[in-house]
């Protein structure tokens, strides 16, 4: 509210997302959100001409009734280096121009160079506070002498290369996660026999020197960027691919199940990040049935973006045997993936894993999770025609005879039919239905629950066509959650013809339904239709 305004600043924007920039891009732009003021920092030098930040802040300007400022904040100039030379050393200004002058010249005035720079001035002993004096003391000669690294990541390299052994495999360990290593990771990393160091007291020597801070969690998180490139950095680069898999490989063998669910992604994501030096075949194999699992718990998240990435690695560790000798799994990966790019929009994947299934696949039971998909896939994209062609041709094989064209006549016929079996039940008898349990009817439900969402739209006489079946199967086989919206529907056509008593009852009915089988997913149509 405009007496309670909200100031929301992020930083690091370069390094956003797709999913990040747009729900930023979609915060921004709301016209409700009036009393919001959002602040956005990022590197200019990382992000080039196409990045798709310049792409989201062009559309925020387009969208008109957003007003943006740019600010540009370039490097300290020689009045702040000098001003925060002073303040650190505690001394009068005119006593530290030329240190400063010297500061300024070695670091460009890059306020992290400027930190770091003077840290390691003290390192070597060239800035000294002398006690008889009670004063910081320098030789400038000497100073100006130093030879400097050319940017702050090699300043620090050179630093960290200073430390005790034990350290620096430690910092190389915790770079290897990013930013941030949460505690029970390196906890689990050194129950390897193979890992004799204590990887948390190392990183507490580090916490000491200003490299790192222990934060919540608890975690170990580097105290700035550049210092996790750094660390990084003293991992030989062409060893990092194996030092990732070396670590990912511990991590997997040393977890417990609990342990494995919890840190599931951070596990995953360093043996990806090495899985190029996997030859073995099993060792292939375990790895998609891990990458699986990440997919699908990213999935149950709605994280699309990260699950996508875990499933395609996961089938990029398939070869054609597995079709065979794997077929389960293989199914299990590219009927998540192709869900889960429909998730995204990524119509065109979705296209190419779903053709792929369909061909591989050798009974109609293997194929009907892709049709499903499929189906969605062109509803989402408004081809009601291959919506129904689809359906109806899965339905018949379901042995569910769907006319392409729906009559007058044909809605009569099945209303009486569905009015009959309904008429024959009791409120005590409806709320007694026996949960479906014909595996070919669960999936025919499914079906017609896709054409009647399409066929509100599209044709009343198909609508209550669909409406009649999904009754009538519920009447005579059971009811499951897709019953709920055949119900709710079937009343919304009896109030439609004069019923508005019977209407209501079935109405209440299928709201029932939705608790019954806790059919979130179907909440929002039914009590639309139920309650207008």
């Amino acid at each position: 509210s405009k007496e309670n305004p909200v100031i929301l600043f992020l930083d690091d924007l370069q390094w956003a997302d797709a999913s990040s920039l747009e729900l930023i891009r979609s915060l921004v732009t709301d016209a409700m959100l009036d009393s919001v003021l959002f602040i956005g920092c990022y590197r200019a030098n990382e992000v080039s001409p196409g990045h798709p930040l310049l792409q989201c802040l062009d559309d925020i300007r387009n969208f008109g009734s957003v007003s943006i400022t740019d600010m540009s904040l370039g490097n300290l100039d020689m009045d702040s280096v000098h001003a925060l030379v002073s303040d650190a050393l505690h001394a009068f200004p005119r006593t530290t121009r030329s240190l400063a002058e010297v500061v300024m010249q070695k670091t460009g005035g890059n306020a992290l160079f400027v930190e770091q720079f003077l840290t390691s001035l003290r390192d070597e002993g060239l800035l000294r506070y002398s006690l008889p004096s009670r004063r910081w003391e320098w030789n400038l000669k000497e100073i100006k002498a130093k030879n400097i690294a050319n940017n702050v990541v090699e300043l620090m390299t050179t630093k960290l290369l200073r430390l005790a052994p034990k350290v620096q495999s430690a910092l190389r360990i915790a770079a290897a996660f990013g930013s941030k290593c949460e505690e029970d990771i390196l906890r689990i990393y050194d129950k390897d026999p193979c890992n004799s160091g204590n990887t948390p007291a190392a990183l507490d020597v580090a916490v000491t020197e200003g490299l790192m801070a222990k934060v919540e969690g608890p975690a170990y998180c580097f105290s700035h960027d550049q210092i996790q490139s750094a660390a990084y950095m003293l991992i030989p680069k062409a060893e990092r691919e194996l030092f990732h898999l070396q670590i990912g490989r511990g991590l997997w063998q040393q977890a417990s199940p609990e342990e494995m669910d919890t840190h599931l992604f951070v596990v995953v994501e360093q043996v990806h990040r090495g899985a190029g030096h996997i030859i073995d075949y099993n060792e292939k194999v375990r790895l998609a049935q891990l990458s699986f699992m990440a997919g699908q718990k990213a999935a149950s998240m709605s994280a699309f973006l990260p699950a996508s990435v875990y499933l395609k690695s996961g089938i990029s560790f398939l070869s054609e045997h597995d079709w065979e000798l794997r077929r389960e799994l293989c199914f299990d990966l590219y009927n998540l993936c192709a869900e889960v790019e429909y998730g995204l929009g990524k119509f065109d994947d979705v296209k190419i894993h779903l053709e792929e299934l369909i061909k591989r696949g050798r009974t109609n039971q293997e194929k009907l999770r892709a049709y499903y998909t499929f189906v969605r896939s062109c509803g989402s994209q408004n081809n009601t025609a291959e919506v129904f062609a689809t359906a109806i041709s899965v339905l018949g094989h379901l042995g569910e005879s769907v006319p392409s064209t729906v009559t007058k006549l044909e809605v009569q016929q099945e209303f009486r039919t569905s009015h009959m079996l309904l008429s024959a039940k009791t409120e005590g008898e409806l709320d007694n239905l026996m949960t479906m349990t014909d595996a070919d009817k669960k999936e025919a439900m499914r079906f017609y629950n896709l054409l009647l969402i399409y066929a509100y739209t599209s044709g009343r006489e198909a609508f209550a066509l669909m409406a009649c079946r999904m009754v009538q199967l519920s009447l005579s086989y059971g009811v499951c959650r897709e019953s709920a919206l055949a119900f709710a529907s079937y009343g919304l056509l009896l109030c439609s013809f004069g019923d508005n008593a019977g209407g209501y009852r079935i109405g209440k009915y299928s709201v029932s339904l939705v608790e019954r089988f806790d059919a979130k997913e179907s909440y929002p149509r039914v009590i639309a239709t139920v309650y207008g």
